[in-house]
């Protein structure tokens, strides 16, 4: 069964629009291509689109019949690198990091971004943000609350199946409402994963039609 989409990846002229459930890879060539899987109920299918002068190229899976399986493809904003677009907002696309569907609006985020070691990032907006002091859960420990003109954050470690983990919620306001880049990590591949969300959230903007 096909999911509702509630991102796209536009750049290069483009809009990928992918089939959920969903994983957007960063191909391992040429340098701005990428790699799009859709779980089907007949299998995973795959595709790998790549910005070609406005235009595109593609290569497919023996077990994908069509790209339009995969993905569809509308016009797009001619940027030289690629972003993620929902309805509300636009961000960038943090290298090394697989951009995933999840259960939204179920999940607090329209997408997930998963890293290479369990890190995720996600970006959500509630409609009553608490102060970032109150956004540590049980089993938590506040390791740093920050303050700035244009962010706050807090910092949090805690421990999963055994190992030392971080967490780190930045509060910025976009379009008038407080939206919140969450990440977590393990504790050593924690500081990358803080740098990763910090592009994401100094790259937020509003999402504005045409």
């Amino acid at each position: 069964m096909t999911h509702h989409v509630y991102t796209r990846v536009c750049g290069f002229g483009l809009t990928v629009v992918p089939r959920a459930p969903y994983r957007i890879r960063h191909a391992p060539e040429p340098p701005d291509a990428i790699d799009v899987e859709y779980d089907s109920p007949e299998g995973e299918r795959f595709a790998r689109l790549i910005p070609d002068n406005g235009g595109y190229r593609s290569r497919i899976s023996p077990q994908t019949s069509s790209l339009y399986d995969v993905l569809g493809i509308e016009a797009g904003p001619n940027l030289d690198r690629w972003r993620i677009e929902t309805s509300v907002f636009t961000c960038c696309r943090p290298a090394g990091y697989t951009i995933c569907s999840n259960s939204f609006p179920q999940d607090p985020s329209p997408f997930d971004l998963l890293g290479p070691h369990r890190e995720m990032i996600y970006v959500q907006r509630p409609r009553n943000l608490p102060d970032v002091a109150e956004l540590s859960a049980p089993g938590q420990t506040v390791v740093r609350i920050e303050r700035t003109g244009t962010s706050e954050w807090i910092d949090l470690a805690y421990e999963h199946d055994g190992q030392k983990w971080r967490q780190r919620h930045e509060v910025v306001t976009l379009d008038g409402e407080r939206t919140a880049v969450t990440t977590q990590a393990p504790d050593e591949f924690a500081d990358e994963a803080v740098s990763a969300a910090r592009a994401v959230a100094e790259s937020l903007a509003p999402y504005q039609e045409g």
